[in-house]
């Protein structure tokens, strides 16, 4: 069968030329033929993907195809089977540790002046209002999990209504041919995916018709099922093929149904519109290694051990009554009623046994087997139960520990702040497009600390990919536990490296933030008013009950680094007279009081007559 479409060119014929890209006509037929020339000879990593999900959803599943991944075998449930799900423990315990590091892009000019610099500001908040818009920490915790159990996540960035959209993309619908992709580094990309029919109307308008007339076909896997549905999906295929050299031609992208094909156009970049995200790369190939394949024969042998164990206690645990045959025993008397009396006739009385049920070593296996599934991709067990080791008391102990347990996943640390850099790259590859044809195109930054929300034109940002370098950098280096904060931030406060409003601002507990606010006012104020001077070139107008002392201990090393920046003059000359005003009244405020007007002088009394 092919792929779901019934069309006989979708048959790859021995030695045909399948490479879509050169074909000079509508080139559907000859895409479905690769494609299912891949589906063939890559039967095996379809069940495999299958296989992982099962291992973490700890159920058995009939099957992947749409009619059948959500089905359960109802009797297997209906047992009872005892399970100990480790390899959901463990991928669980993994994201989490990986997703509360939250990297940023950021742009960094090398040696640009103050407007460069500026720009690459403002251009580091764009991105950042991109992300917040798509959803990119939620798409990117899904993504996560997806690399973590299958090896490989991917996250899919395009244009749709005028707006950077970003979503999951499912491994299983990622097909590469084997030797195009032996490397890593494969030049063409194919992508199938169930869409709604009349969603797909609406985004091709042109091809409606032959939308609204397609075969429905079967389901995207391929795997059988009814037709009576009550959704109406079409399969549609995508394919990318790199352009092979800066100056060539052959670049193209392509969008498929059974029998029309709904875009066909020139691709130019460099790279698939993807992101991708792998736990372990290969050491030969495409796709990567997740947990599931690490540990899977443990879970296994989990499984075993504690139904054997379950069965044995169903049958052993019971006290067992030995008779002689010639005892005469009312079995009817038997019951588990306190001080029951047993009447029979015999001369030898009987006895009851409790034996032991399973050997202590089994059960030490299975807390072996289970430590070695945490062990082995490097996963803490106590943290997955949400514990700490004993005897970590202190702000500092805990610090380290968590720094140590951070070590073990820095490689997949870093494939995550990579896999956050090209959603950026790509974004702002698509931004650039959208505006060539609306100049006016922005995104709104929201500011969670300052709780400001600012509204960004591309033309405000627009820089040179040669003249930045693009770096990310977490949203917090701080210790995640309270009291490793705590122990941080007081280390930098003894050090006299913050003050202890900044101290209030770091620790960012949620019961406090109604007292940081109140605590942090003005220095948020100062700070927005130098921005207001140094980025829009507004006057400020000082007001008595402004902190003037605080202005100029913020304003001075903001007007050194900024005059470093060689920042316009009549900008520095705003931050001069900004300082000079606070300057003035503060003098003004302390200069101290004149004294009070006194009475008037008295006259000298007059002298007596017998004074002398």
């Amino acid at each position: 069968m092919g792929i779901g479409w019934r069309s006989s060119q979708a048959q790859p014929q021995p030695g045909a030329d399948v490479r879509w890209w050169r074909e000079p006509g509508d080139p559907h037929s000859v895409v479905a033929a690769a494609l299912q020339r891949m589906r063939t000879h890559q039967t095996d990593r379809g069940r495999l993907l299958e296989r992982y999900r099962r291992l973490y959803g700890d159920l058995p599943q009939h099957g992947r195809g749409a009619l059948l991944y959500q089905q359960t075998d109802a009797n297997a449930a209906a047992n009872g089977r005892l399970t100990l799900n480790v390899v959901k423990s463990v991928c669980n315990t993994a994201r989490s540790d990986l997703v509360q590091s939250r990297p940023r892009p950021q742009f960094l000019t090398s040696g640009g002046d103050w407007s460069l610099q500026q720009r690459a500001k403002k251009l580091t908040k764009f991105v950042d209002g991109l992300f917040y818009t798509a959803g990119v920490d939620r798409i990117a915790s899904r993504v996560g999990l997806d690399a973590i159990v299958y090896g490989d996540g991917a996250a899919k960035i395009y244009e749709a209504g005028g707006k950077i959209r970003v979503e999951r993309v499912y491994p299983g619908e990622l097909y590469v041919d084997e030797r195009d992709g032996i490397d890593g580094e494969p030049r063409s990309l194919y992508q199938i995916k169930t869409l709604d029919r009349y969603v797909l109307a609406e985004r091709f308008p042109d091809q409606e018709e032959e939308i609204l007339t397609a075969a429905r076909g079967r389901d995207e896997f391929n795997t059988g099922g009814t037709s009576d549905v009550t959704s109406d999906m079409l399969t549609v295929v995508e394919a990318w093929h790199l352009p092979s050299g800066p100056e060539a031609d052959d670049g193209r992208h392509v969008i498929c149904l059974q029998d029309a094909t709904l875009l066909d156009e020139a691709w130019e970049d460099d790279s698939f519109p993807f992101a991708f995200l792998r736990w372990c790369d290969p050491l030969r190939g495409f796709w990567g290694t997740g947990v599931v394949e690490e540990i899977r024969g443990l879970q296994k042998e989990i499984n075993r051990l504690l139904q054997s164990i379950q069965e044995a206690h169903y049958l052993g645990s019971q006290f067992k009554v030995f008779v002689p045959k010639s005892c005469k025993l009312t079995k009817s008397h038997l019951s588990n009623a306190n001080g029951a009396v047993w009447e029979y006739d015999g001369p030898t009385a009987p006895h009851v046994e409790a034996a032991q049920v399973v050997h202590p070593e089994i059960y030490a296996q299975v807390e072996n087997l289970v430590k070695k599934a945490y062990e082995i991709p490097g996963v803490s067990q106590l943290q997955a139960q949400a514990q700490k080791p004993a005897g970590l008391d202190s702000g500092e102990s805990l610090r380290v520990y968590d720094d140590i347990g951070s070590k073990r996943f820095v490689d997949f640390g870093h494939a995550y702040e990579e896999f956050h850099l090209s959603i950026a790259r790509l974004a702002i590859r698509l931004v650039r497009r959208l505006a060539a044809d609306d100049p006016s195109y922005d995104v709104v930054f929201k500011d969670p600390k300052k709780r400001l929300v600012e509204r960004i034109k591309w033309s405000e940002v627009d820089l040179d990919e040669e003249s930045y370098e693009l770096q990310t950098y977490p949203v917090s280096s701080l210790p995640k536990s309270p009291a490793g904060r705590m122990a941080a931030v007081n280390d930098m406060f003894s050090a006299q490296w913050i003050d202890g409003t900044e101290a209030r601002r770091l620790l960012d507990f949620p019961d406090l933030d109604e007292a940081n606010d109140l605590a942090q006012a003005p220095r948020d104020l100062v700070e927005n008013l130098i921005d207001q001077i140094l980025d829009a070139g507004t006057p400020v107008a000082v007001e008595p009950f402004f902190p003037h002392q605080l202005a100029l201990s913020v304003g001075v090393p903001a007007y050194l680094l900024a005059k470093r920046q060689a920042v316009p003059e009549e900008r520095l000359e705003m931050l001069r007279q900004y300082m000079e005003d606070s300057q003035a009244a503060l003098q003004s405020a302390q200069a101290p009081a004149a004294p009070p007007p006194g009475p008037p002088p008295q006259a000298p009394p007059m002298p007596q007559a017998n004074a002398a």
